[in-house]
């Protein structure tokens, strides 16, 4: 007996029994004194379930294989666009990507990110701002916020193309808002002594400040 072979020519060859037996083979439940005539129609919908998903494997595969997997990842997608994304309170991690098409005469030279601090959430213009150089046409970078950002966005520039003119926006990211914490908190300094609610000392609040302050005290200044 062929257990492969579901043809209804083949089928209609073999004895009950063995119809039964590949009835059994795949999972087919056949009540007592069923005509052959059903178990073959049964045996038959197998067949065309096994078929049709051989098809959509083969389908799968072929679709697949036309496409191309690079091992790296592209350095730039030529497009122009700045993306932030809230690293903690104190920190920002800004990517961005410009065109080739940018590139004439001045191109992306002299480019820089533009920082706008926001003391408040609903104020329409920037408390205060500072300025990033961006090295080349498509990187990424981590921004220190300065103490009390409610909200900022980033501003990707390049220079005018002519003196008296101002920099030209070539992209910029929405409003990002920072979560705010307890005021006792977030007015804490290195040095100062400040008694700290207990499930914050628990956390290891204390330990991160003493390590922010030793690596990047200037921004405490």
């Amino acid at each position: 007996m062929n257990k492969n072979n579901l043809s209804r020519e083949y089928l209609e060859s073999i004895s009950t029994a063995d119809l039964i037996s590949l009835a059994d083979y795949y999972g087919i439940d056949i009540p007592e004194n069923l005509n052959r005539r059903f178990i073959i129609g049964d045996l038959l919908e197998v067949a065309e379930e096994i078929q049709a998903k051989e098809e959509n494997e083969e389908n799968v595969i072929i679709a697949n294989g036309e496409l191309e997997i690079p091992e790296n990842l592209p350095k730039t997608y030529n497009e122009t666009k700045i993306r932030a994304v809230l690293h903690n309170p104190a920190w920002a991690f800004v990517f961005w990507d410009t065109r080739n098409s940018l590139q004439g005469e001045n191109g992306t030279e002299g480019m820089f990110l533009h920082v706008c601090i926001f003391s408040n959430n609903e104020d329409e213009s920037p408390t205060d701002f500072f300025d990033i150089q961006a090295p080349s046409r498509c990187g990424e970078q981590y921004v220190l916020l300065p103490p009390g950002t409610k909200s900022f966005a980033i501003e990707l520039k390049i220079p005018p193309a002519l003196p008296g003119e101002k920099p030209e926006i070539i992209a910029f990211t929405e409003k990002i808002q920072i979560p705010q914490e307890n005021p006792v908190i977030a007015g804490i300094k290195p040095g100062q002594k400040v008694q700290v609610p207990p499930m914050v000392s628990l956390s290891g609040f204390e330990q991160l400040l003493s390590a922010q302050f030793r690596e990047h005290r200037e921004s405490f200044a």
